[in-house]
């Protein structure tokens, strides 16, 4: 099945582009969203996280799962505070809006990361992680 490219929620009546699922675009959105259940990011070689921020009016989540992505602490703040189950996998938490300056092999320097300690303790609801 051939998806559309572009940011997508899904929903419970099906569209063409995903028979099983309701699409709504996001970058076609005129108006901010409030995901009340769960988040998964799945972005990868793309910086799906901000990207979708100034999208978001609220985010009641108490799933988060996210894949490949690197982020400031406080749009963390803003996805997952409600969070019971956190699931991060290959992901950078950076110190708020700095950027992580890339090093000459092309690898990130974690010099402005946060620390997993101050992650957990900046989310006492979450009692599930991976």
């Amino acid at each position: 099945m051939k998806q559309t490219p572009g940011w997508y929620t899904q929903g419970s009546r099906p569209s063409k582009d995903r028979p099983y699922d309701r699409s709504v675009y996001m970058n076609k959105l005129t108006s901010k969203i409030w995901i009340t259940d769960s988040l998964d990011v799945d972005g990868r070689n793309l910086p799906a996280v901000t990207s979708f921020m100034p999208k978001i009016y609220q985010c009641d989540a108490s799933s988060l799962v996210i894949f490949e992505q690197m982020f400031s602490f406080n749009d963390l703040m803003v996805i997952a505070s409600k969070c019971e189950m956190l699931y991060l996998q290959c992901v950078v938490i950076t110190n708020n809006d700095e950027a992580v300056p890339e090093t000459e092999n092309n690898q990130f320097n974690f010099e402005t990361a946060v620390s997993l300690e101050a992650v957990l303790k900046a989310l006492p609801k979450v009692k599930t992680f991976r």
